[in-house]
């Protein structure tokens, strides 16, 4: 049986759009379905881009074959797709000491950017210290999401650089410190 070209509408973070696509595959990463296809028209043509199935809301099959790209195999495209995305969600960068026990939670809870930290540590010379800590540079998204997410090591990490996240994270901390001083309070009075 040929392929055919289908006709999506498509709900995407900002916007609902129309899209004409011939699909190249599905995959399912993290729990959450993926269509992989070639986008038609408004300067899409023939770009191989990744849709999250939640987001289509209507498809359509069309009586038009399906065009599929040269030499085009998923299971090559897939990788080399997610490390793109990833490399442009995680665009910022922070300089970090980690504990060994905060580099073993970073391993456990986020091994993509635990590979990059040991890499970045293992070639950055004379940063491991007496007590096993490391300096690194880790990939990171926006500066309050990095904040959080480095609040899950506790007192294993250490932000250097830059000024701004070492700053973020210490006010999300006093934050923390605050609601719960505000609830132990709260629990003796009640």
């Amino acid at each position: 049986m040929e392929a055919r070209r289908v006709r999506v509408a498509y709900e995407s973070w900002t916007d609902l759009t129309e899209r004409t696509l011939s699909p190249l595959g599905l995959v399912l990463k993290g729990g959450l379905w993926y269509l992989v296809a070639c986008a038609e028209g408004r300067g899409k043509a023939g770009a191989v881009r990744t849709y999250r199935v939640s987001g289509i809301v209507s498809l359509r099959v069309l009586s038009t074959a399906a065009q599929r790209p040269a030499g085009f195999v998923l299971a090559a495209h897939w990788p080399a797709s997610v490390a793109e995305f990833e490399a442009r969600l995680m665009s910022g960068r922070a300089t970090v000491r980690l504990s060994p026990a905060g580099l073993e939670i970073l391993r456990a809870t986020q091994p993509a950017v635990a590979a990059w930290a040991v890499r970045t540590a293992t070639h950055t010379e004379g940063s491991a210290s007496a007590s096993g800590w490391i300096t690194a540079e880790l990939p990171t998204e926006t500066e309050a999401y990095a904040a959080r997410q480095l609040l899950r090591l506790g007192t294993e990490v250490e932000v250097l650089a830059p000024a701004s996240l070492r700053a973020a994270v210490a006010q999300e901390a006093a934050a923390v410190a605050r609601l719960y001083r505000a609830s132990r309070r709260q629990a003796r009075s009640g």
